[in-house]
């Protein structure tokens, strides 16, 4: 039962911050390359694609923000809680819409 409680050993003894600088990294370089990729969620356009119509937008946005949610919801202290997809709503230049 205690260790149920206990946060599970961080990897290669690495530092909360060591830890969260690697995956924020992994999570940019990811994102940089699914920025051009098809995605279903987006009538399998590239979100640079479908951000060029008002409808694609709307689905850009939606993506986007369940990006977000499924971060959110991340264990505190969980290293993919805290990445900002800030970036890429600018890029996709859908900064405005974010609510």
């Amino acid at each position: 039962m205690l260790a149920r409680d206990r946060p599970p050993p961080r990897p290669g003894g690495l530092s909360p911050k060591q830890e969260r600088a690697i995956v924020h990294q992994g999570l940019d370089d990811h994102y940089r390359r699914v920025l051009d990729e098809p995605i279903p969620a987006l009538g399998s356009k590239s979100p640079r694609a479908a951000v060029k119509t008002a409808k694609g937008r709307e689905k850009v946005v939606a993506w986007l923000k369940t990006l977000e949610n499924h971060a959110a919801h991340r264990e505190p202290g969980d290293p993919m809680a805290s990445y900002d997809t800030g970036w890429m709503w600018r890029e996709l230049g859908v900064e405005g819409l974010r609510k």
